[in-house]
């Protein structure tokens, strides 16, 4: 427990924000925050962006050493069937990164209005407003690990998904609460 407190204290998203009541606070890891603002308003704030920048890390260094082997290869320096590991190199450094842009529209900020029944949803790649209605579901998103892993809580509306927050079940359970508490198709904790 204190280590989770200490590491809330360093997280440079909440350098020089005014000080928030930790009662509102129902969720803050590396991965985001999640408060509650009023009685009715609950902010997720989830940016995504650790695995978006290693992938362009890395997708960036394949395309580099697929242009140098693909010269290499064109010039006859080095084998021809060489240049068949740049092509695979570029097809999977293409494939990363339209994953990775595809994802970018689940991550951001979140802000669901209890009261007036509407979810905004600002991400980086757009910002869009969908009603808090029956379609929508929250659901736990459960990887094949054991139980005390983290999970992704994830809001979902037809085609529309979004992250939440990404903790242990026993991080989630406040969150959970408060969206059944007001009438929101949630899992138990």
């Amino acid at each position: 427990m204190g280590r989770s407190v200490d590491r809330a204290a360093r997280d440079p998203r909440s350098a020089g924000a005014p000080d928030r009541d930790p009662a509102r606070v129902l969720l803050r890891n590396h991965d985001g925050t999640v408060e509650l603002e009023g009685e009715t308003t609950l902010v997720a704030v989830c940016d995504g962006l650790a695995l978006e920048n290693v992938i362009r890390g890395v997708s960036t260094f394949a395309f580099v050493v697929a242009t140098i082997v693909g010269a290499l290869a064109l010039t006859g320096v080095a084998p021809r069937p060489v240049a068949l590991f740049a092509v695979t190199w570029v097809v999977a450094a293409t494939i990363a990164r339209r994953w990775a842009a595809r994802r970018r529209r689940e991550h951001g900020r979140v802000t669901i209005d209890l009261d007036a029944r509407v979810v905004r949803a600002a991400t980086r790649a757009d910002a869009r407003e969908l009603p808090l209605d029956e379609a929508v579901a929250i659901e736990v998103e459960a990887p094949d690990d054991p139980p005390d892993h983290p999970r992704w809580l994830l809001l979902r509306r037809g085609a529309d998904r979004l992250r939440l927050a990404h903790g242990r079940p026993e991080e989630l359970r406040a969150v959970l609460y408060v969206l059944r508490r007001h009438g929101v198709r949630a899992p138990p904790a």
